[in-house]
């Protein structure tokens, strides 16, 4: 399955996913796309489009949890944003072994030797060939997906972010008291 996962926005742009589930409709997997409704007109055009692709479902809005659940079930993540910071849904489908393919927002900026998906530059050409690619090509995604978790386990742990942060803070300000930075994660506080 390949999935979209995001609030329902213009410029998260959702149409654009369902292009490339229209691109896609000879391939042997389902494109989901699940998010929120922020906008109701373009929920339902959604809705509507759906209705009409065999190999599309809109699923509509889903807790942080089933987020994760989506993901887990995923081969492949599609980004259509315009723009992000740093999207959390990236890592969310790093540490669960799924490649991103993203049309506007790079996945592989700062992954250095672990690639985690590929960057379509903003052409929809381009992210359909991956998506294609990777739906059609098991291995190069296990490859990729492997990678991406590689990557978000040395930069997305949980103790390793607690670690960096409390290198950068004064000691006074961490309340540390022995335990290992897992224990530390809910216990940083700063000084008022």
């Amino acid at each position: 399955m390949v999935l979209w996962l995001a609030s329902i926005k213009p410029w998260k742009q959702p149409e654009r996913f369902v292009e490339v589930a229209r691109r896609c409709r000879d391939l042997p997997c389902e494109f989901w796309l699940v998010g929120r409704p922020v906008e109701r007109a373009l929920a339902d055009r959604l809705t509507e489009q759906a209705d009409r692709l065999p190999n599309l479902r809109y699923l509509g809005g889903c807790t942080v949890a089933e987020s994760d659940d989506y993901i887990e079930q995923a081969s492949v993540f599609v980004n259509t944003s315009t723009q992000e910071g740093f999207p959390n849904t990236f890592i969310q489908s790093w540490l669960r072994r799924t490649p991103v393919v993203s049309l506007n927002v790079d996945p592989t900026d700062d992954a250095g030797d672990h690639p985690t998906g590929y960057y379509a530059v903003g052409d929809i050409e381009t992210l359909t060939d991956r998506v294609r690619e990777l739906i059609t090509d098991p291995q190069r995604r296990r490859a990729l997906g492997d990678s991406a978790f590689e990557y978000a386990r040395e930069h997305n742990d949980i103790r390793r972010v607690v670690d960096r942060i409390e290198a950068g803070l004064p000691d006074a300000v961490v309340d540390g008291g022995g335990r290992d930075a897992g224990d530390r994660a809910s216990r940083v506080t700063l000084d008022q």
